[in-house]
């Protein structure tokens, strides 16, 4: 199997860096490359995807376009790690928090972004999420989510109001579970107006809630020290889960929590069993791939 994989996470580069990275790999896709690639960026990771007969040359011509400050925090797979590695991060074993299960859906959204696929990178990306499934199945029962996370970790204000800057799927996911769990006063600002919106155009009066949480895409801070008010004895607490980031770090007087923080907050001690049955069920799938390619070299021959 021909694919490998140039990366870098929450475990080998902070946040500032898998910023950096991740700007980086948007001006990649852009690129006529003679082999295709895949780009999953998310908050907690950016990696991309390969797929080509000479895989080293491929690395070399994807490092010319990355800044050489990430260099030594950047990770890669080839073959069969590859192949282990997407299937982890798929099952939300490679993230931090543990089995969590948003990262699927962002991993398979990259994937039909992308069109020029290789059938070595179609078979590594179905099977990795199928793999992921299995291991979700089995596993799962029990662990921590984002939406868990940030209900937990905001247990004090649950009577109070609750923002959410960006109409994004992962807004919408901890929307829906704040009020399953019976969380009533909750409120987007978004750019789009709807019922129980708010509008965008004034970020001060964000900070007239209690719970302000950060999820969308947009090229500059939304929240800025200059738009809160220093003589307000408000203090918000702050969820900034957006990569790059979008509230001003110069916020952090107030209880301002990002994507890296939140991963030593999770309870959930990884299942070695997770692992071992993912090796082995991936070990088995790529065996699959490598002796059917094996057959119809010989068929040709």
């Amino acid at each position: 199997m021909q694919v490998g994989l140039i990366g870098a996470n929450f475990k080998t580069a902070d946040l500032a860096l898998r910023e950096k990275f991740a700007l980086a790999l948007t001006i990649l896709q852009k690129q006529n490359f003679s082999f295709p690639l895949v780009v999953i960026s998310t908050c907690n990771r950016a990696e991309v995807y390969f797929s080509a007969g000479d895989l080293s040359h491929a690395k070399r011509e994807i490092l010319l376009f990355l800044p050489s400050e990430i260099a030594p925090h950047l990770y890669s797979y080839f073959g069969l790690d590859c192949f282990i590695h997407l299937a982890r991060v798929c099952a939300g074993l490679d993230s931090a928090i543990w089995m969590e299960s948003e990262i699927r859906r962002q991993v398979k959204l990259s994937y039909l972004k992308t069109k020029f696929k290789s059938k070595d990178l179609h078979y590594l990306f179905q099977k990795s999420f199928r793999a992921a499934k299995k291991i979700r199945n089995s596993f799962a029962s029990g662990a921590s989510s984002l939406e868990r996370m940030i209900w937990k970790l905001s247990k004090e204000m649950w009577e109070g109001s609750y923002l959410f800057v960006g109409y994004s799927k992962t807004n919408r996911l901890i929307h829906s579970y704040l009020q399953r769990k019976g969380i009533t006063n909750l409120t987007f600002a978004s750019r789009t107006s709807f019922k129980n919106s708010i509008g965008w155009d004034d970020p001060s009066k964000f900070f007239d809630y209690d719970v302000i949480i950060v999820a969308s895409a947009h090229d500059e801070y939304i929240l800025k020290k200059h738009h809160y008010d220093l003589s307000s004895k408000k203090s918000s607490m702050i969820f900034d889960l957006s990569l790059p980031r979008l509230v001003d770090l110069e916020l952090s007087f107030l209880k301002l929590i990002n994507i890296d923080q939140l991963q030593d907050k999770t309870s959930k001690k990884p299942d070695v069993g997770a692992e071992v049955v993912l090796k082995e069920h991936v070990t088995r799938l790529y065996d699959l791939f490598e002796r059917k390619g094996a057959l119809k070299e010989l068929a040709v021959l």
